[in-house]
């Protein structure tokens, strides 16, 4: 995977990976390997027999399915409303929508929201969507201005409830300002109706996506569970500082010929670990049960840190790293020069890192978390970890320099 007319990222000895952000940080791209997160679409499958949403519909006669070009998300078949009639407030069945009875559990955020398309040529200038219910307070408008016509739009709106309360959510009913009924001209589309148990739109899916459907091992070969990591508003998974991880489910040991391998991450902290506590500082790029074979890599005193076991001694990177900026960080091993080396933003780390020959004793790098240290609730990251690659061999400077080359522009390194 590469960006767009930039250099290449290695593929060359690569055995397992992940990548959270290539294009899916505004909800709008579709990506091979993040599907985004977990989540359930309780507005209902598709209903084979007249491929359209198998809820109540009115005016159906007037939906057909059409060949625009799709939402900037991939959501299935997308369908257009050709004729009807128009108002300006809402007048029951008089026009082309889609509801779905519903019942909205109490205390819990619901959000509704599709992608909609108005032609050129329409004159309605609004498009509705609503989440009904006598107690549900609404969270976002619930009246969407289409004069950006031509282009496709997202909907979306929250609501939430003190108490369980039988209601409708409702897509796409047009109105016009001033206009108490007549027909309109144009058309207007919609595709990727969801309505999820969440405070924000994650990306499409028809029916669930789970927690280990979610983020898929570069190599297809690893199941990686979301389960136990926050999400941000854009749908990214975002270390908590607390108790946060992505899990293999077990021990991964990845080994290369003589032991060599690297580690490669793309990493973010909004708190840089300064002293040791064991806690929240170091916080570890990687972790397993077996404590990581002798030892860690991480961030500690604000630097790039490797703790080797044996004779136990922590060595640090030469730059002092600041909280919100994205860095290019790997660790290359090479046991048969009984070092480590590491590498931020394609250069070699200097400092005590430097001068020091490590005991290089294992035959290659164990894992299981990502995220925190060889416990799950401990050396845990606070912040961000979009992109880990992990390779069973040492990649070279020129290879370490190609792949930074190749992110720089993507995260503004």
């Amino acid at each position: 995977m590469a960006t767009a007319g930039g250099p290449k990222i290695v593929t060359d000895g690569l055995v397992f990976g992940y990548d959270t952000n290539y294009g899916v940080a505004d909800n709008t791209t579709a990506t091979r390997f993040y599907a985004g997160e977990p989540a359930t679409n309780l507005y209902g499958d598709i209903n084979t027999g007249n491929a359209r949403p198998s809820q109540t519909e009115y005016n159906t006669s007037n939906w057909t399915a059409t060949d625009l070009p799709k939402p900037p998300e991939e959501v299935g078949r997308v369908y257009k409303h050709t004729s009807g009639a128009l108002n300006s407030t809402w007048s029951g069945n008089s026009y082309g929508y889609i509801l779905k009875g519903y019942t909205y559990l109490a205390n819990t955020t619901y959000t509704l929201s599709c992608w909609v398309y108005v032609s050129g040529d329409a004159n309605l200038n609004a498009l509705h969507q609503s989440m009904e219910g006598t107690t549900l307070t609404h969270t976002a408008n619930r009246w969407y201005d289409m004069n950006n016509k031509g282009t496709w739009q997202q909907l979306k709106i929250s609501c939430n409830s003190s108490s369980n309360v039988n209601g409708n959510a409702i897509i796409v009913y047009p109105s016009r300002s001033g206009v108490t009924d007549g027909s309109f001209s144009g058309f207007f589309a919609f595709g990727g109706a969801k309505l999820e148990i969440n405070d924000s739109v994650t990306p499409y899916v028809l029916g669930t996506r789970s927690s280990t459907a979610s983020l898929i091992d570069l190599k297809e070969t690893t199941d990686i569970d979301v389960s136990n990591v926050s999400f941000d508003s854009t749908g990214q998974p975002d270390f908590d500082g607390t108790n946060d991880y992505l899990d293999l489910g077990s021990d991964v040991t990845f080994k290369g010929n003589g032991g060599n391998w690297s580690a490669e991450h793309i990493v973010k902290y909004d708190v840089v670990p300064a002293g040791y506590n064991n806690s929240t500082s170091p916080g570890n790029f990687l972790g397993g049960t077996v404590n990581y074979n002798s030892w860690y890599w991480s961030v500690l005193n604000r630097k790039l840190a490797l703790w080797n076991r044996s004779p136990g001694v922590w060595k640090y990177g030469s730059t002092t790293l600041e909280a919100n900026k994205f860095y290019h960080v790997v660790l290359v091993c090479e046991p048969g020069g009984t070092s480590y080396k590491m590498y931020l933003n394609g250069v070699e780390e200097g400092g005590t890192n430097a001068s020091y020959v490590y005991n290089a004793s294992h035959s290659g790098i164990s894992a299981r978390y990502f995220g925190v240290g060889y416990a799950p609730s401990t050396r845990v990251v606070n912040g961000k970890i979009p992109v880990t690659r992990i390779y069973e061999k040492a990649l070279s400077a020129t290879e370490i320099k190609q792949n930074f080359n190749a992110y720089k522009k993507r995260f503004d390194i």
